[in-house]
């Protein structure tokens, strides 16, 4: 087995990290704030705007307990009850189980995957039939959350790593780790399709690849994460305790994290994004541009090529007006 650390350590390490990521994850959720509550940029959008805010703020709530009850618990085991465990600190740390804390962790899990299904339905046209893999693999989250929930509040184990708490501690994160590893997949494969598909010039279909590379780059940090931290559960590793209290802030972070470079327009390589005939941005809802539309309007400076371009269309014509003017209409 590998070398462990002691348990009161685990958590010192812990408590810190997650103080530095509530730090970050408070910054985050203040500009969420800046972004959904000014008017001109949520005029057209409201109802998302709405649903996005309502999450974040949910998470910010359920991450800030988490840090409050989690140096509270320090205080306990350092402080007041130091001499009440045998073995001090590091018995008290290793056998208790902290069923609030854990409760707030796995709620902020379910708003954090639910968010993320919720990207998936609107990028996807709000096609129903899409999400429901994803919905399945959230409600199996939700039962063995919930299981693990009332396994930790009345099992008389006195450590997480008993059989009847660990093997809903072990569901309850594969089937998060898939649910994240699904949506981010379909999020993902919809926005390169659409780059594929887009009639726009390559410098839009960079910033569709760009977006890719976003949605992917922010869902390893998450599902890493998650994964190691199963990994040193099942080996009954105290150093677990570090990742579960870093994945409290980053289950909430992560999908925050989207939300406003999204919301901003902003891609990894830093340029601003407003491509609004394939995808919105704002909403993260992408449309397949075709053809079939009766009228296109490009702003792309870099489209060249000659002044009269025509496209047959199934008998009737698309034609470019005169060089350049980016207005595509059907003649």
């Amino acid at each position: 087995m590998p070398t462990d650390i002691s348990a009161d350590v685990a958590y010192i390490g812990g408590v810190w990290c997650e103080g530095v990521l509530y730090g970050i994850h408070f910054i985050l959720f203040a500009t969420v704030c800046g972004i959904f509550l000014n008017k001109s940029y949520i005029r057209g959008r409201k109802a998302s705007s709405v649903i996005l805010l309502s999450f974040s703020t949910a998470m910010f709530v359920l991450s800030t307990a988490h840090v409050a009850l989690a140096v509270r618990e320090l205080l306990q085991g350092f402080v007041f009850e130091r001499e009440l465990f045998e073995g001090g600190p590091p018995a008290f740390f290793r056998f208790n189980v902290f069923p609030q804390r854990k409760a707030l962790y796995i709620f902020n899990t379910f708003l954090g995957d639910g968010l993320l299904i919720w990207r998936v339905y609107v990028i996807w046209g709000r096609n129903w039939k899409i999400c429901v893999p994803s919905a399945l693999l959230l409600i199996g989250t939700i039962i063995c959350g919930i299981k693990t929930i009332v396994a930790n509040a009345t099992s008389s184990a006195d450590s997480v790593f008993t059989s009847d708490i660990l093997s809903w501690i072990t569901s309850t994160f594969v089937l998060t780790i898939v649910t994240q590893i699904t949506a981010t997949a379909l999020i993902a494969s919809r926005i390169y399709y659409a780059s594929r598909m887009s009639i726009a010039g390559s410098a839009y279909k960079t910033r569709y690849m760009s977006l890719v590379w976003l949605v992917v780059e922010s869902g390893a940090i998450y599902t890493s994460a998650a994964l190691i931290q199963l990994i040193t559960y099942l080996l009954k590793m105290n150093a677990g305790v570090i990742l579960e209290f870093m994945l409290a802030q980053l289950s909430a972070i992560v999908p925050i994290l989207i939300v406003i470079r999204v919301g901003l327009g902003l891609a990894n390589d830093g340029t601003r994004i407003k491509d609004t005939n394939s995808v919105n941005l704002s909403t993260f809802h992408a449309t397949i541009p075709s053809i079939q539309d009766l009228t296109m309007t490009y702003s792309d400076s870099a489209l060249t090529g000659p002044k009269d371009l025509t496209i047959d269309d199934h008998g009737s014509r698309l034609s470019f007006d005169e060089a350049h003017s980016g207005h595509l209409s059907r003649v």
